[in-house]
């Protein structure tokens, strides 16, 4: 994945000649997320090609969350419809967590328990189509996310007694979306419905999960290469099942202010 990353970016900056956009992007969510986005598109004659960067801040500022790179190729089959490839991987910036826990045993044996656990890199497979008909569009992505993560617990008074596991988690991803461009705003809507699925190896388990997401968005066209754009999230609660039996987890809704500069 991250060679065929370098080996895009490297035809990219070989190309003979080619028509550039650059666009800039910063969004700040309730949550207390910050995104910061860089994105190069490259016109190649066959089709456009999209390099992107992106940083995600939390806590306010405070820390440094993940972050991902990406590239895509846009195929422009018509004048209203494209289809496009996109690639991507996303890395955590605090990969490992580590912590101890210590407890007595009934035969009053004092057991200090270590453990570390590891976030792994995710890696993210799509593909979209568009149509434009007038004013309207709409589109549909696929996308599949996969991921390993690694848990080991250690004992401190027992090096031998050492136990670890092994997380696959993928993630099937759908957007469906629809907007208008009016003359002063553009409004869309989008659907994501996510399914996933996390077996542990080692150990032995598995657990399942699906959840909806409801996006509205509007974005401002009075201010030229400025596009101001407010987004509301509506979110489903996630229904999760697994040997321990099931959960149900109901996140908050998502308020998010967003601005983007093409230069």
């Amino acid at each position: 994945m991250k060679k065929l990353l370098i080996v895009s970016l490297l035809a990219s900056l070989s190309a003979p000649s080619f028509a550039a956009n650059n666009a800039f992007v910063i969004e700040q969510e309730s949550a207390g997320e910050t995104t910061l986005k860089f994105g190069h598109k490259f016109d190649l004659g066959l089709g456009h090609l999209g390099l992107g960067l992106e940083h995600v801040l939390k806590d306010n500022l405070k820390k440094s969350k993940e972050t991902t790179v990406g590239t895509s190729f846009t195929f422009d089959i018509t004048d209203s419809f494209y289809i496009e490839p996109q690639l991507a991987v996303t890395m955590p910036s605090d990969s490992k967590i580590k912590g101890s826990h210590s407890f007595i045993d009934e035969d009053k044996t004092s057991t200090k328990i270590n453990g570390e656990f590891e976030t792994g890199n995710t890696y993210k497979v799509g593909v979209k189509a568009g149509y434009s008909f007038g004013e309207a569009f709409v589109s549909a992505r696929y996308r599949y996310d996969i991921r390993e993560d690694k848990l080991n617990l250690r004992d401190t008074s027992n090096s031998k007694n050492t136990k670890s596991a092994k997380f696959n988690d993928n993630v099937h991803r759908t957007d469906l979306t629809a907007g208008y461009n009016f003359e002063i705003v553009t409004v869309s809507a989008n659907w994501i419905h996510k399914e996933g699925e996390s077996k542990i190896k080692n150990v032995g388990g598995k657990v399942t999960a699906s959840a909806n997401e409801y996006e509205f968005k509007a974005t401002g066209n009075g201010f030229g290469d400025l596009k101001p754009y407010v987004q509301y999230t509506v979110k489903s609660d996630i229904d999760s099942k697994g040997n321990l039996g099931k959960e149900k987890v109901n996140p908050d809704n998502v308020f998010m202010l967003g601005m983007q500069y093409n230069f």
